[in-house]
């Protein structure tokens, strides 16, 4: 399968899917369903990491796919970070967030892994109470 899905921490707060090599969306649907049984006994919100350095394509509507992907997710998560190494793919990732304020809100952008990593830890020490 071009897709993985598998917790990074033991805490259960970040899904890492890896993506590798082409694609398609009925592999994708099949992978959030292992997502969402993986979160299934967990009682918080998730961080959801998606690298796609592997992988040179994106399948055929892309962007009006992940919109409705992010709007109808059937678990809780805080907000995703896709990696990128292409600029052109971070660039329209940018034009996707202008265009869809409410889920932009949702998403965030990331050259690598650590980046990634750097984005959730700020997020969760601003959020800390």
């Amino acid at each position: 399968m071009s897709i993985s899905v598998r917790w990074v921490d033991e805490a259960q707060t970040i899904l890492y899917y890896e993506y590798t090599g082409p694609w398609s969306w009925p592999e994708y649907k099949e992978i959030n369903e292992q997502a969402v049984a993986l979160t299934a006994g967990v009682n918080h919100k998730v961080y959801v990491i998606a690298d796609f350095r592997k992988s040179q394509l994106l399948p055929e509507s892309a962007l009006s796919s992940f919109r409705r992907s992010m709007k109808t997710s059937r678990f809780e998560f805080e907000f995703t970070v896709l990696i990128f190494e292409s600029e052109f793919i971070l660039r329209l990732l940018q034009l996707f967030r202008k265009l869809n304020q409410t889920q932009s809100q949702k998403l965030r952008t990331a050259r690598s892994p650590e980046e990634a990593f750097a984005l959730i830890a700020a997020h969760q020490a601003q959020n800390k109470t």
